[in-house]
């Protein structure tokens, strides 16, 4: 079985916005390779459900790679519900899934999307 690349810190991507609930690091098939949480925030899904939430994002993203042809590839997959918003970042190895309250301002998606990057890279 072939070791899976680091994780990177997830703390700093908690800080980047009070709204942020969870963070989680997933393999390219929704393995959970890492997960962190605001300190105080319990969780909407059971935690038995957590891995069948990430298999369903890895097939969402799955679905999503049909277009790259035409659209270019996706650097961000945005879930918004009533009670959450999602932030879907996919990378070549992993990707990785944000859990916001819905006052997330969506206008800082790319700068999200820029510390990502970085983590990724270091």
């Amino acid at each position: 079985m072939k070791d899976e690349p680091p994780v990177p810190r997830l703390d700093s991507i908690i800080g980047f916005h009070p709204s942020i609930r969870f963070v989680v690091t997933a393999g390219r098939y929704g393995t959970i390779l890492d997960a962190i949480k605001r300190r105080g925030v319990t969780s909407l899904e059971p935690s038995s459900e957590m891995r069948t939430v990430t298999e369903r994002y890895a097939v969402l993203y799955g679905l999503t790679q049909s277009s790259n042809d035409y659209f270019g590839k996706p650097r961000a997959i945005i879930v918004r519900t009533d009670e959450l918003v999602e932030l879907l970042f996919p990378f070549a190895d992993r990707m990785v899934i944000i859990s916001a309250q819905p006052s997330f301002p969506l206008g800082k998606t790319g700068e999200l999307e820029k510390m990502l990057q970085s983590l990724m890279k270091g």
